[in-house]
């Protein structure tokens, strides 16, 4: 058996499955969302921190009812790792009174021909397990999105991790399910089961699935076949 001419096609959920994607995106998500996040006020002798500011429970313990810092900043890093991570700056009287995480795969960014740059959310017509519910459609400015790239050639928008890898992570799942169906169904002996007389196709069916049953598979590793 041999691996596939055509690599599995890796999409922003599938390479996920991948423990080295997996662990790279938690350890950099995890470990930003543990950094204190505080307000300063420059000075002419330097920056202090202003613990009374009004912004303060807002960045470092709560930016929405719906989660804490640490699960927001999580989000935020771990989209911006796979391309672009987008949360949208709510306003009350000009002052921020709550972030909210955006799913990147709702936004489109679009440059004006004036220079500025705006951002679409979309609603889903079609909710995925991520948009499921949402129904905000919306054009935000600028100032009223933060936008965390991930590589980025042009300083506007991040490269999706998925197309710019996505032979790399194709044959890597690829070469996971073939090990994956390796240990499933590989019969540590390897050989043919030979009759001297013909079979039915009963008796034929009979014969390998008792063979599977004994020898196949992971669990029946080393076991020692008895002939006549």
């Amino acid at each position: 058996r041999f691996l596939p001419s055509t690599p599995t096609r890796a999409t922003d959920k599938s390479i996920l499955g991948l423990s080295p994607v997996w662990s790279a995106i938690r350890y950099i998500s995890e470990g930003v969302a543990m950094l204190p996040l505080d307000i300063y006020r420059r000075t002419p002798d330097g920056n202090i921190k202003t613990p009374n500011h009004q912004l303060q429970y807002l960045l470092s313990e709560r930016p929405h009812e719906h989660y804490s810092k640490f699960d927001f900043l999580s989000a935020l890093i771990a989209n911006a790792c796979m391309g672009a991570g987008f949360a949208r700056i709510h306003y009350e009287d000009g002052v921020p009174y709550a972030l909210e995480h955006i799913p990147r795969e709702i936004v489109t960014i679009e440059l004006l021909p004036s220079g500025s740059m705006v951002y679409h959310i979309w609603g889903n017509p079609a909710p995925t397990h991520i948009t499921s519910g949402m129904t905000i459609v919306a054009t935000l400015q600028s100032y009223e999105v933060i936008h965390i790239k991930g590589v980025t050639f042009n300083g506007m928008k991040g490269e999706r991790l998925t197309l710019t890898h996505k032979d790399g992570f194709g044959a890597a799942l690829s070469a996971q399910n073939y090990t994956k169906t390796f240990f499933e169904k590989c019969s540590a002996v390897s050989g043919a089961l030979v009759y001297p007389n013909a079979l039915t196709k009963e008796q034929a069916e009979r014969a390998q699935s008792k063979f599977a049953s004994d020898y196949a598979g992971s669990d029946n590793a080393g076991r020692v076949m008895v002939l006549d």
